[in-house]
């Protein structure tokens, strides 16, 4: 087997057979060699060649050779123009390697996703369909209307009289707000218009009963009627709550009134829904007829005393019954109720 050495890089190279061309190429350098179909002579010792030529010809496939001598580039920073605003392309596919065997054997690469399709996908998961959406607005309109008629079924059974356990409350009327500029207007003779907490009452001229001795939170008027000696009797107080019944209402007004209030039953005067009864032995008037209102967070107390009430036979005979009817129905009558005063120490 002919031993031929590269003119070029000095490898030797072991022929097998000699191409009938003359002419091989080496497999370290690629360069042609042309051997002429001559034997090539023997490869000459390294020593006979000249220490700087090998060191220059030698390749890192060869024995001996110094990789010392390779000079290798330094990294430097790298520089960034731009980021990717679209995170799909830094994993996007680009097509198989040229040359690389087994290219055709790649399965096809996955579409990108468009610009700004994560986000659609991710709205699409959070809409509801128009069947849900529908679902949820009928529900809702349901629920609203059941509701409602629920709310009319208890606000028009608010005005009973009596609550489920049969226990009797004051009510309000309808309207209990109403205009009291045509009673301003009409004061008829003989009579005072006398208006406490927004409610107003027609009330005979006379001698005023007040006594400031007596401690309550009741604003009233009372007076002894100069015509016919009746005593009469107007006041309110506050009440926030929006029913009180009529056992509580009785007890509370015979604390204001000083003495004991008997009866309480259910009554109304003038669409106003409260209790009637009598009172004794009060501080203001001995003994007089009570009606009481709780009319718009305000309660009202109408008392009225006529001079025959209790009075001795001889005394009743003597009584001008007209005229004491006259002034106690005036009274009674005229009472209404408007809006609540601003401002006020309990409003």
């Amino acid at each position: 087997m002919p031993v031929i050495q590269c003119p070029s890089c000095q490898k030797s190279l072991n022929v097998k057979q000699m191409p009938a061309g003359g002419r091989i190429k080496c497999p370290g350098c690629g360069n042609v060699i042309n051997v002429g179909g001559a034997k090539q002579p023997a490869a000459p010792r390294p020593a006979s060649v000249r220490p700087g030529a090998q060191r220059k010809m030698l390749t890192p496939e060869d024995e001996g050779f110094d990789f010392g001598q390779i000079q290798f580039p330094t990294a430097g920073p790298v520089a960034v123009s731009s980021f990717p605003t679209d995170p799909y392309e830094r994993s996007a596919y680009q097509g198989p390697i040229p040359g690389d065997p087994l290219g055709e054997y790649i399965g096809q690469p996955t579409d990108a996703p468009e610009a700004g399709e994560g986000n659609s996908k991710s709205k699409k998961k959070g809409t509801l369909s128009p069947l849900a959406l529908a679902a949820i607005l009928g529900g809702t309109f349901m629920f609203l209307l059941i509701a409602i008629v629920i709310g009319t079924i208890l606000a028009s059974s608010g005005g009973n009289d009596t609550d489920t356990a049969g226990a009797p409350k004051s009510g309000s009327p309808s309207s209990p707000v109403a205009d009291v500029d045509a009673v301003k207007a009409n004061v008829p003779a003989g009579y005072d218009l006398v208006e406490i907490a927004g409610g107003v009452i027609y009330m005979p001229q006379g001698t005023s009963l007040a006594n400031e001795d007596i401690i309550t939170v009741l604003e009233y008027k009372a007076v002894r009627s100069a015509k016919t000696e009746s005593s009469f009797f107007f006041g309110s107080m506050s009440e926030t709550a929006e029913e009180v019944e009529a056992e509580t209402l009785r007890k509370r007004i015979a604390a204001q009134l000083k003495g004991g209030y008997i009866g309480g039953t259910q009554w109304q005067r003038n669409g106003y829904s409260g209790i009637k009864g009598r009172v004794d032995q009060s501080r203001f008037v001995g003994e007089m007829q009570v009606e009481t209102f709780h009319v718009d967070g305000r309660i009202f107390v109408v008392g009225y005393a006529p001079f025959s009430m209790g009075a001795d036979t001889s005394v009743q005979m003597s009584v001008d019954r007209g005229a004491e009817n006259e002034e106690v129905e005036t009274f009674l009558n005229s009472f209404t109720v408007g809006p609540r005063p601003k401002g006020g120490l309990f409003w």
